[in-house]
């Protein structure tokens, strides 16, 4: 929630790129068939970059800052694409997008309660 609310993201977004790229436990560790991706977020681990996507905290930080500027649905899907460039396969971006909507009604569910 800190940094959806530092780089102006609905928090409903990241939760669910992180919940496809990890699985619903939200893994910390190696992921993918190689390992080569890590963290919550999927991120590779050749991603240098200023930021340490071995410590969860910072790979959740990367993924929201991927998303930061994405208002509409439309440029949601245009940043899913790159986030995830084999965005075709396994039905990815309808994945994401259904887990996006079931996170927004259960956070607007939540608030009404």
């Amino acid at each position: 929630m800190k940094w959806c609310q530092v780089y102006n993201v609905d928090p409903a977004l990241p939760a669910a790129v992180m919940r496809m790229e990890s699985g619903p436990h939200y893994q910390c560790g190696p992921l993918g068939r190689k390992g080569i991706y890590l963290g919550p977020g999927g991120i590779r681990y050749d991603y240098s970059g200023p930021f340490n996507i071995f410590n969860p905290c910072e790979n959740i930080r990367v993924v929201v800052m991927s998303f930061r500027g994405c208002i509409t649905e439309a440029a949601i899907v245009k940043r899913l694409k790159t986030y995830n460039t084999l965005w075709w396969e396994n039905n990815y971006l309808h994945d994401v997008m259904a887990c996006y909507r079931q996170n927004k009604r259960r956070m607007i569910f939540a608030r009404i309660m």
